[in-house]
C-alpha cells in the first residue's frame, strides 16, 4: 500500500529548529538518487522492525509561502515465513516495487575509537547536555553525534559506535576481521581502557541527565563494517548496561551475525538483550531492501501500532 505524507516543513518546529529549503531538497535528491531509501519507522522506536519504505520525494511550495518535503511511503502489506541459518523462523517483508536497501548509519572511520551520538530533547537544558559531554571527556576524548527526532520528548536514547580496535579486545580480532573484511591491529595501549572509561562515563551519565526520567533509556552499540551490528539495551540500570556489553559470550554474537550475513547478504542486523539478560536475533535488513524479522519483533510492532492507534483516538 502507497501513501502521500509530508516528511518535513521548514516552519520552525517545536525545538526551536527549522529545517532549510536546501536541506529539504537534498533530502528529496538522496531518497530518488542516493541508491539507497529511508526505512518507516513507529514513532522512532529503534527496537521495532520497518512498517515500510519511502520510495521517491520532492518538495513544493506551500500555501503560507514555506516549503514541505512530500514523500511516497510504501507499507509492507505481505510477511512469509523464513528459516534463518540458526534454525528459526521468522518473517519476510519487502517492497512490490523498489528493491533498493535502506539507508543505514555507517560509522567506519572513528578518529577517536568512539562516537557518542544523542538528542538534544532528551536534556533538561543545554547547561545539562554540557555537564553530560564534559563528565564523559573526563574518561578521554570522543566524537559527538546527533540523533534528530521529532518527538516533542521523545524516550531517551544514546548511539554509542565502537571502533573494530576497541571492540577486538572483547570479541577477538579474528572475530571482526571476518565482518571488516581487512586486518585488524590489536597493539594494546592507553587508548582501550580510556576507551572503555568513556562508555562507562556516557552509561551512567545518560541515566543522571536524560529526561523524562520516568523512561527506560535506550542504549545502542554499533559497529559498522561490511554490514551494521546493533546490540540494544534497554534499561534504566547502567549497571546492567555494562554487564551487558562485556558478556563472555559476546563473540558468538558476532559469528552468529556473519552466518546471517554469508547467508542472507544483510546491510544492518540487531540484537535485543531479553528480560532474562540474553542476547537475541531482533530484526534486520537486507540488501535487497528486505526487512527479516522475528516473532517477537513483529509481535511488539503489533502493540505499539495498537496503542498509537489508540492515542490518535482519544486525541
Amino acid at each position: 500500500m502507497k501513501n502521500k505524507a509530508i516528511a518535513a516543513t521548514t516552519h520552525i518546529d517545536k525545538h526551536n529548529m527549522r529545517i532549510a529549503k536546501e536541506a529539504l531538497e537534498n533530502m528529496a535528491k538522496d531518497i530518488r538518487e542516493s541508491g539507497t531509501v529511508p526505512a518507516m519507522k513507529i514513532e522512532h522506536d529503534t527496537i521495532i522492525p520497518p512498517i515500510g519504505k519511502v520510495i521517491d520525494g520532492w518538495v513544493e511550495k506551500r500555501e503560507d509561502n514555506e516549503y514541505q518535503l512530500v514523500v511516497i511511503q510504501e507499507v509492507f502489506s505481505n510477511a512469509s515465513e523464513i528459516t534463518l541459518p540458526d534454525g528459526t523462523t521468522a518473517l519476510l517483508e519487502s517492497s512490490e516495487s523498489d528493491k533498493r536497501p535502506f539507508t543505514v548509519n555507517k560509522e567506519t572511520n572513528l578518529l577517536t575509537g568512539l562516537k557518542i551520538s544523542v538528542d538534544y530533547a532528551n536534556f533538561e537544558s543545554q547547561d545539562d547536555y554540557k555537564k553530560f559531554r564534559d563528565e564523559i571527556k573526563q574518561a578521554g576524548e570522543f566524537e559527538e553525534g546527533v540523533i534528530g527526532r521529532k518527538s516533542f520528548i521523545p524516550d531517551p536514547e544514546m548511539i554509542i559506535a565502537v571502533s573494530h580496535f576497541l571492540l577486538a579486545t572483547t570479541v577477538g580480532k579474528k572475530v571482526l576481521e571476518k565482518l571488516t573484511d581487512r586486518i585488524i591491529d590489536t597493539v594494546l595501549d592507553d587508548t582501550v581502557p580510556k576507551a572503555y572509561e568513556g562508555i562507562k562515563k556516557a552509561v551512567f551519565s545518560m541515566a543522571k541527565y536524560s529526561i523524562p526520567k520516568n523512561r527506560p533509556i535506550t542504549y545502542v552499540f554499533l559497529v559498522s563494517g561490511i554490514f551494521n551490528v546493533q546490540l540494544v539495551i534497554r534499561s534504566n540500570d547502567p549497571n546492567k548496561v555494562m554487564e551487558a556489553i562485556l558478556q563472555e559470550n559476546l563473540a558468538e554474537i558476532f559469528v552468529k551475525a556473519q552466518e546471517f550475513h554469508e547467508a542472507l547478504d544483510i546491510s544492518e542486523i540487531q540484537f535485543l538483550l531479553s528480560d532474562k539478560e540474553e542476547w537475541e536475533f531482533n530484526y534486520l535488513l537486507t540488501n535487497k531492501g528486505e526487512v527479516i524479522g522475528s516473532p517477537a519483533s513483529h509481535s511488539k510492532r503489533i502493540k505499539r501500532i495498537e496503542l498509537l492507534n489508540q492515542e490518535l483516538g482519544k486525541k
